[in-house]
């Protein structure tokens, strides 16, 4: 910036004297030809020369400071905007970080946490040494207490020590996978599996999770029209990972036109055929349905991954149908 700045002073004052030589050398060949020996006419012209000279040295200073005083008073409103822009992120940023439901932490290039938001705080609990010190006075939570003996305790205070000495982070899990390294600087989390022999569940436990099961409901052989009071019965074809299936619970709804729940249940599998499921409407909830559009909504969900699929029908319900 100095550099800069010396360079600007240096350039303008280099075009000061040129200027300067320049009208020195032409003014006065100019001065001695239009006076022709003259004295008194060569003194004039001497003397509104150096007064020109000074009216187009003042201008040319004029607009070489005006250009940089404006650049400069450019400069600054860019920096306040960006200034402003700044503080806004980083209110931003420091309402994710607070208020954020997960816990967050930041951490340096070697692993140290360095700041975490209250969720965070709430997961780590308790730093290293202050872990060291409850197992030397052989501390037990008080909701372990008759659980857990003061022997076993220190022992878990000690895993939670080797933990955070090693893995440089406090995020402690028993599943089947940890957290081993959180690179903040690179942004890259490192996650590895459970490779220890006494880890109860053998590699590919966890498998059938990948792709979930889902129920889909295939067909809906519903009426179109129905009288009110009488019973009728409406048939859902369902399956599950692809094929028929009866791992699956189908809840239904009926919907007055006034948009109001009047009958709910769950469907019944059929004994006949696989994957077929069969609502019954007895005469006690059928008169509960109004004249005009009702509103049958289906609901089935698989027995192994709770994500429901939805079929909306529309029945019309009369009070007697035309013969």
């Amino acid at each position: 910036m100095v550099k800069h700045a010396r360079k600007v002073a240096l350039r303008i004052s280099i075009i000061y004297i040129i200027i300067g030589a320049v009208w020195i050398l032409i003014s006065d060949n100019i001065s001695r030809t239009l006076a022709q020996g003259r004295f008194e006419v060569y003194i004039f012209f001497q003397q509104y020369k150096g007064w020109f000279f000074i009216l187009a040295t003042g201008i040319t200073l004029y607009g070489l400071v005006y250009r940089r005083a404006y650049k400069l008073v450019e400069s600054q409103q860019e920096l306040v905007v960006k200034e402003h822009e700044l503080q806004t992120s980083n209110q931003h940023y420091q309402s994710l970080f607070k208020h954020n439901p997960d816990g967050v932490f930041e951490i340096s290039k070697t692993g140290e946490v360095l700041l975490a938001n209250p969720e965070g705080e709430a997961i780590v609990g308790y730093s290293s040494e202050e872990l060291q010190k409850m197992k030397n006075e052989g501390y037990v939570p008080v909701a372990l207490k008759g659980i857990v003996s003061v022997d076993d305790a220190k022992k878990r205070y000690d895993a939670s020590i080797a933990w955070i000495n090693t893995h440089k982070n406090v995020v402690i899990s028993n599943g089947a996978y940890y957290l081993d390294n959180f690179n903040i600087a690179g942004g890259t989390i490192t996650i590895k599996a459970f490779r220890d022999p006494s880890y109860p569940f053998e590699q590919g436990h966890w498998s059938a999770y990948t792709s979930p099961r889902l129920a889909s409901i295939e067909k809906v052989d519903a009426p179109q029209w129905v009288q009110v009071g009488k019973p009728l019965q409406v048939t859902v074809n369902v399956q599950v990972d692809g094929k028929p299936s009866n791992d699956a619970q189908i809840d239904y709804f009926f919907f007055n036109k006034d948009g109001k729940v009047v009958v709910r249940g769950e469907a019944k599998p059929s004994q006949e055929s696989l994957g077929v499921f069969k609502i019954d409407l007895m005469a006690d909830d059928a008169s509960k349905l109004t004249p005009g559009p009702n509103q049958l909504k289906i609901f089935a969900n698989s027995k192994y991954a709770f994500r429901p699929d939805i079929s909306t029908n529309t029945i019309l319900a009369v009070n007697k149908l035309s013969s």
